[in-house]
């Protein structure tokens, strides 16, 4: 005995009450298109609270710190095959209390060449003295390196944000 789909399904959208969801609808067209817009609004959220940190922290005092610990983690991404990790832990001291960081950068990711992990690392041999920039309001917020890692994560998100919003627009509109 066979089953039809239709069977299982008698009903469409417009006959389960959902008409605005089918397909060509101008209901579903600004339904999706309203919701590409708060994709588009997310993206550029995203980058504008970035573009801001990394303001904020070029701004940052720095202190002495020392580096504890220096190592590589990896781990598998698809389809990239393997992503490599600097992982640095350093202490510094900030009006007489002990602080301990991990961040060597802002917006700083993997690497899929395990040689460019080592090249930062080599920047930081466990026992080198660092300069350590830290938020005044929060001297628990550190970092090694001003600036942000890999700029291409904020042009990532602007240009996702506007295919985001031009679409959006053009289903809203359609």
């Amino acid at each position: 005995m066979t089953t039809s789909l239709a069977a299982d399904w008698p009903l469409g959208p417009a006959e389960r009450g959902m008409s605005f969801l089918a397909a060509g609808s101008v209901g579903g067209n600004v339904f999706v298109g309203a919701l590409t817009l708060l994709l588009a609004l997310g993206f550029f959220v995203q980058s504008v609270r970035l573009f801001f940190r990394v303001r904020e922290s070029d701004r940052w005092p720095g202190t002495e710190g020392v580096v504890t610990s220096a190592d590589i983690e990896h781990e598998p991404r698809r389809p990239l095959g393997m992503e490599f990790f600097p992982r640095i832990t350093f202490e510094y001291e900030v009006e007489g209390r002990r602080y301990t960081g991990r961040r060597w950068r802002r917006g700083a990711t993997g690497f899929q060449h395990q040689e460019d992990a080592k090249q930062v690392l080599a920047r930081y041999p466990v026992g080198a003295r660092v300069t350590v920039y830290y938020s005044p309001a929060d001297p628990e917020r550190s970092l090694l390196e001003r600036g942000l890692a890999g700029r291409a994560v904020v042009w990532y998100n602007v240009i996702l944000g506007v295919v985001a919003l031009l679409l959006g627009i053009w289903m809203v509109t359609s």
